[in-house]
């Protein structure tokens, strides 16, 4: 399936946006009072793999270093299902990285331990690691399923463990997600559709397929991005996708994820839509993020970003973050 927006697809305007000034840590201000350009909105994957505490604190610092930034946190209810999870402990940890000023979504990848709660049976294949092998018992020995596309599942199916996961999020404080990614970026007319009859409104799984070559190449998942997401780039901007519940916005992570770009490739991907906002004097979204599983390791990146994005604020060039839409 091809996700790609249509030549008739509309472009986000500022009145669709909740946004807060970007602010640097401590003393810092951006000063300029002139209308931003670009929207930025930092978005986190919660994978639903592990809560190590060495991730949870990268996190934690970040919130401390930069409180005025607000994250949308795309929280995955499989954590509840692992083997000897505490409820409590669980969601105390998701909570410590978590601001007022944040929203809360909803990220799914395949996981066993997830489906078989929800009353799914697990499929073992297709798989997107190299060599794309199904999933064998002694891979799934303790949990596994990282790597299934969850549009492999019927609609049905997905609908009852979307419903399952945001339940299970809601039951433990966190609110009903309004807005998804879809693990792997794989996206599908299926997928579309339980979202919408559970009550989702946006989607940020469209992806600049080009932006994971580098690292997942020999991957059967790049393939499949080039596939679902042909003409997504860095300055694609939120369009409509039809579903059998009604529209679902799609909003581009057009700027990656952190573990995919330097600091440096995001901001390349925020002076391109800054250009074209100064080119048509329309505002455009940048959607950039890091996985909290592997936030030690790749919120360099984000904090590389960060200070470019002051620095464009000093040229009196302003850019903003926010909340992640709800319509066009």
């Amino acid at each position: 399936m091809n996700l790609r927006p249509s030549l008739s697809s509309r472009v986000l305007t500022i009145s669709a946006l909740a946004l807060t000034t970007l602010i640097a840590p401590t003393t810092l201000k951006a000063t300029s009072n002139k209308t931003p350009l670009v929207h930025v909105i930092m978005t986190v994957d919660w994978e639903g793999r592990n809560l190590s505490p060495t991730n949870i604190a990268a996190m934690q610092q970040l919130r401390q270093d930069y409180p005025t930034l607000p994250i949308l946190h795309y929280l995955n209810a499989a954590y509840y299902f692992k083997s000897g999870a505490n409820a409590e402990q669980t969601t105390d940890t998701i909570h410590s990285t978590l601001l007022p000023i944040d929203q809360l979504g909803l990220h799914i990848h395949g996981w066993q331990s997830l489906f078989t709660a929800a009353g799914v049976t697990f499929r073992n294949q297709p798989n997107w690691n190299p060599g794309g092998k199904p999933l064998t018992d002694a891979e799934c020995a303790s949990d596994c399923g990282h790597s299934i596309p969850i549009r492999a599942y019927s609609e049905a199916e997905l609908s009852q463990v979307i419903k399952f996961s945001i339940d299970t999020l809601s039951s433990h404080g966190f609110g009903r997600a309004q807005h998804f990614r879809t693990g792997g970026w794989m996206l599908s007319q299926r997928v579309s559709n339980a979202l919408t009859a559970n009550g989702i409104v946006s989607d940020s799984s469209a992806v600049p397929a080009e932006f994971l070559h580098a690292r997942l190449y020999n991957y059967p998942l790049y393939q499949w991005a080039v596939q679902t997401w042909t003409g997504i780039t860095q300055t694609s901007q939120p369009y409509l996708l039809n579903t059998k519940h009604g529209a679902l916005l799609e909003v581009p992570d057009n700027g990656c994820l952190a573990d995919y770009m330097s600091g440096a490739q995001m901001l390349t991907v925020l002076r391109a839509n800054l250009a074209e906002a100064q080119a048509s004097g329309e505002e455009r979204i940048v959607v950039v993020g890091f996985h909290q599983e592997t936030a030690a390791d790749w919120l360099p990146h984000i904090r590389d970003f960060l200070s470019g994005a002051f620095a464009l604020n000093a040229n009196g060039q302003v850019v903003s973050f926010g909340a992640m839409p709800t319509q066009l």
